[in-house]
């Protein structure tokens, strides 16, 4: 029941982000009824995502990490704590690699650089530290006068012990014993694996062949519809071909718009396919395969700044893509043809997704969830409410004040950010996306079943 309360705040959220869109492309200052539907549907929002059964563990770790100094600072750590790794193992690999133990004069030198190696691969980083000392206390004592292997370590230790990527790995690592950092971790573990984690790792790889899976049946789709047309050519030497990973040229990609430079599947036509190599194709239609609508709307704006790029071609140059199936010559005038405006995304674009359809799609996806939940508004207003004294009704004052015109105008902020800046555009705009994608959107089967639908009509 709560998941599903909150689900409705969402969806009351979206609706109202909805209205205030609408309103602007009209040239209208959106009424004081959609901010006020607006604000009553955040705080909603966040209070079900703090409170609901069960509370959103990515937003309690967000909110933690707000109101604890220790767990501000463990975050920041971790962050930089896979460079701060790279730079210690790297200077511990300068003069401690197994394949300088085995080049070690001495027996006891060889087995002290095993323990400082040991040490950093177990990511020991106060062991390491004190490891370093007395090694370098030692060759103070034994070594005054030593060889360049040996100053050479000297100097490895020295630069490891006062380098700063070890002494914020070790306070990271003093850290991981304070109760509310360990309340922390295990919020992050609820919300998914650790990046770098052997479990991230193996959620990354099998996320990585659902996505081949995807593109592999995304293709063999578009191949089939590429055959039909096959079917009714009647110019011998024209063909339509099917190529996977079609990459655009740098000649094309020298902005910074960051536009999408890598197409999965991608139909194309030639009338003189018989010149091989030297044939020149035209793009007709672009496919890009996703797991989920989710992931097709969290791609679209990039989608967007591709077609740009690529609709900047100079109509009489022939360009040179890359491909899984080898470089083919592109004409300019197919890809300058190309454009954003609804009528030639339809006709040039589709999105490919073999998830199962929703019941009912979620009005609000997870990218703006989150960034309205992570506002620094939201956050403060998060954290006021859950400190509010308890009582023996705490649920409804909780509900009532959060509801309350004044307590609603903490959360104002946000609805300005909405309206007026520039990073807050995707959420403004988020619902016109999402039904723009679904347009485009197509399951693999069901391109396929049209395919042949189309074949046994004929």
């Amino acid at each position: 029941m709560e998941a599903a309360n909150n689900n409705r705040a969402a969806t009351r959220l979206a609706l109202s982000i909805e209205s205030a869109r609408a309103q602007l492309a009209a040239g209208a200052e959106p009424a004081d009824s959609t901010k006020s539907e607006f604000l009553a549907s955040l705080s909603g929002l966040i209070s079900e995502s703090l409170n609901g059964s069960p509370p959103d563990p990515v937003f309690q770790a967000l909110l933690l990490r707000h109101q604890s100094a220790l767990v501000k600072e463990y975050a920041a750590l971790s962050a930089r704590s896979e460079q701060n790794n790279r730079t210690v193992r790297t200077i511990v690999n300068a003069m401690a690699h197994p394949a300088r133990q085995q080049r070690a004069s001495t027996t006891k030198l060889a087995a002290a650089l095993g323990e400082i190696h040991d040490a950093s691969n177990e990511l020991q980083w106060e062991t390491l530290a004190r490891l370093a000392q007395q090694f370098l206390s030692w060759l103070e004592a034994e070594h005054r006068s030593a060889d360049d292997a040996v100053e050479l370590i000297r100097r490895n230790l020295r630069r490891l012990i006062n380098e700063p990527a070890l002494s914020e790995l070790r306070r990271m690592s003093e850290l991981d014993s304070c109760e509310v950092v360990q309340q922390y971790q295990t919020l992050r573990r609820q919300s998914g694996p650790r990046s770098g984690s052997t479990d991230a790792s193996e959620l990354g790889a099998e996320s990585k062949k659902r996505g081949a899976r995807t593109e592999a049946l995304a293709a063999q789709a578009l191949q089939a519809l590429a055959d039909k047309l096959n079917r009714e050519l009647t110019d011998q030497g024209a063909q339509y071909r099917v190529v996977t990973s079609l990459r655009v040229p740098s000649a094309l990609l020298a902005d910074t718009r960051r536009g999408k430079g890598e197409w999965d599947a991608v139909l194309l036509y030639s009338s003189d396919a018989s010149q091989g190599d030297g044939s020149v194709w035209d793009v007709c239609l672009l496919v890009e395969a996703k797991a989920s609508a989710d992931a097709a709307t969290k791609d679209f704006p990039r989608l967007l700044r591709g077609l740009e790029v690529l609709a900047e071609a100079s109509s009489s140059t022939t360009y040179a893509f890359s491909s899984r199936e080898g470089t083919l010559r592109i004409s300019g005038s197919s890809l300058a043809s190309l454009g954003t405006d609804e009528a030639r995304l339809k006709k040039t674009v589709m999105y490919c997704c073999d998830e199962t359809a929703e019941g009912t799609p979620r009005l609000l996806n997870a990218a703006s969830r989150m960034q309205l939940l992570s506002a620094p508004a939201s956050v403060e207003f998060a954290s006021r409410l859950q400190n509010r004294p308890a009582g023996g009704n705490a649920n409804a004052e909780f509900a009532h004040s959060s509801q309350n015109v004044s307590t609603l105008q903490a959360l104002e902020p946000v609805w300005r950010e909405l309206l007026h800046s520039p990073n807050w555009r995707p959420v403004l705009n988020q619902y016109q996306t999402l039904l723009q994608v679904r347009e485009l959107m197509v399951h693999p089967d069901d391109l396929v079943a049209a395919v042949r639908e189309s074949d046994s009509g004929q």
